[in-house]
């Protein structure tokens, strides 16, 4: 018989228990803001590199993981106020589902302008799926 707990099912196991336990359960919104994280790193990387003007720094790329570090901290905030808060909602949606959104609309907007920087054009269309997402109530869209 096969040994249920191997190694490998532990060190595996651990961190995916530590993430959940910190940030909810691995769903699309998580995993898709994941994947914007990475399309707008390597876009600015890529964007940099077509740009004669700018170039790729180990500071720049530094801060750029910072910044995203800083928005994981504000979906782990709003994860565990959706914890204690469970009956506050936006537009039907808990704490958590609305500061993700928010934080992939961020990453969608500095992807398209990374595209622009790069000598892309990004449809009008989409441009303004990703200003609604991080708009405020305060904000003028425009």
């Amino acid at each position: 018989m096969k040994d249920v707990f191997t190694l490998d099912g532990v060190l595996m196991g651990i961190p995916i228990a530590i993430w959940t336990y910190l940030f909810g359960n691995f769903d699309m919104l998580i995993q898709f803001m994941l994947i914007m994280f990475v399309v707008d790193f390597v876009s600015g990387m890529i964007a940099s590199k077509v740009t004669p003007e700018t170039k790729i720094t180990s500071k720049k790329w530094f801060t750029g993981l910072w910044k995203k570090g800083l928005m994981m901290l504000v979906v782990l905030v709003a994860t565990w106020l959706a914890k204690f808060y469970p009956d506050v909602t936006i537009f039907d949606h808990d704490i958590r589902h609305v500061t993700i959104v928010y934080v992939i609309g961020l990453e969608i907007v500095s992807f398209f302008e990374n595209v622009k920087r790069g000598g892309g054009h990004v449809p009008q269309f989409l441009r303004d799926i990703a200003q609604t997402m991080v708009r405020d109530k305060n904000d003028k869209v425009g």
